[in-house]
C-alpha cells in the first residue's frame, strides 16, 4: 500500500482531475478533454454540502468570451477524487444535465463569470477527497508581481496522482476588477506559463497549507492562514494573431464564495 508522506502539501491532493464527456446520437460517451477542480463544502454542520468548482466552460463546451464552441458538447464528467492517506483515486461520474436536459450546474444568480458549481454525492467523502471549507475565507494581502502558483493537471497529466504546481506572479491589481471588450469582471491577470487542462484549477497565493496524513489535520507556516482559492480558467487571447499569451485569468475567492452561498441557499 502507498502512502503519502507524513507531511505534504496539501494543495497537491485538493486540485481534482476532470475527464469530460460527450454522447453520440447512439449515447455512446467519449472523453472530448480533461480539466481540472476543487471541493468546497460547507461547515461540518448536517446536511453537508460538497461541491466541484471549475471553469464554466468545461460544462459548456462554449468559450466564455466569444460563445464559441471547444469542440463537442460536454454531457457528463468523470472526477478522480484523491484517498486521503494513499496513492489512489475514486471515480465518479456525474452527469451534466438532468432528464429534461436541464443544466445541473450552478453559476453566479447576478455577474457574468467563467465559473460553475456542481454538486457532488458519495458515500466516502470522509475517505476521499480534501474539500476546502467556506468559512476559512482569511485572504493575504496581494499585490502586483507577488507568486502565485496554478496547481492543476496540464495535458491530461496526472502526475502519479498528484497535481502539477506551476509558478506565475499576479500581473494586475487584484483590488480592482478587470476591464475587458466593454465589461468589467471579478478577475485578475497572471504572467505563467499554463497549458490544457488547467481550466478550473485553484490559484493559490500563500502561505501554503501542510496536511498532516495521520490525524488528518491542515497546518500553516509562519502563522498564516488557509483560505478559499482563487480560480484559474485560461489564457486571455490565447491565439491572438496567431501567438500564444502567457497571461492568464484568475477569478477571484470572493465570487466562488458567492455562488457558493447561493448554492446552499444561504447569504
Amino acid at each position: 500500500m502507498d502512502l503519502y508522506p507524513e507531511r505534504f502539501n496539501a494543495g497537491s491532493i485538493q486540485s481534482i482531475y476532470l475527464e469530460i464527456y460527450f454522447s453520440d446520437e447512439l449515447h455512446r460517451e467519449s472523453i472530448c478533454r480533461s480539466g481540472t477542480g476543487f471541493l468546497v463544502a460547507n461547515s461540518s454542520e448536517s446536511p453537508r454540502k460538497v461541491f466541484l468548482v471549475t471553469a464554466k466552460h468545461n460544462f459548456t463546451g462554449l468559450d466564455f468570451f466569444t460563445n464559441d464552441p471547444l469542440g463537442d458538447q460536454p454531457r457528463l464528467i468523470k472526477i478522480f477524487l484523491p484517498h486521503r492517506k494513499q496513492l489512489r483515486w475514486k471515480p465518479i461520474e456525474i452527469p451534466l444535465y438532468n432528464r429534461e436536459n436541464n443544466p445541473l450546474w450552478i453559476e453566479h444568480p447576478t455577474k457574468d463569470t467563467d465559473i460553475a458549481l456542481l454538486e457532488v454525492h458519495c458515500d466516502e467523502l470522509l475517505e476521499y477527497g480534501l474539500p476546502y471549507v467556506d468559512h476559512i475565507v482569511v485572504n493575504p494581502r496581494l499585490n502586483v508581481t507577488d507568486s502565485i502558483s496554478v496547481v492543476g493537471f496540464p495535458l491530461e497529466r496526472k502526475g502519479q496522482y498528484l497535481a502539477i504546481w506551476t509558478t506565475g506572479f499576479v500581473a494586475t491589481d487584484p483590488e480592482l476588477d478587470f476591464h475587458f471588450k466593454g465589461e468589467e469582471y471579478p478577475f485578475f491577470l497572471i504572467s505563467a506559463k499554463t497549458w490544457h487542462g488547467q481550466s478550473g484549477s485553484p490559484v493559490y497565493t500563500g502561505p501554503f497549507a501542510w496536511f498532516s496524513r495521520s490525524n488528518e489535520r491542515f497546518y500553516c507556516d509562519s502563522g498564516g492562514f488557509i483560505h478559499l482559492p482563487h480560480m484559474y480558467s485560461g489564457r486571455l487571447n490565447p491565439k491572438e494573431d496567431g501567438k500564444s499569451s502567457d497571461v492568464g485569468i484568475v477569478w477571484k475567492n470572493t465570487v466562488i464564495r458567492e455562488i457558493f452561498h447561493h448554492a446552499i441557499g444561504t447569504t
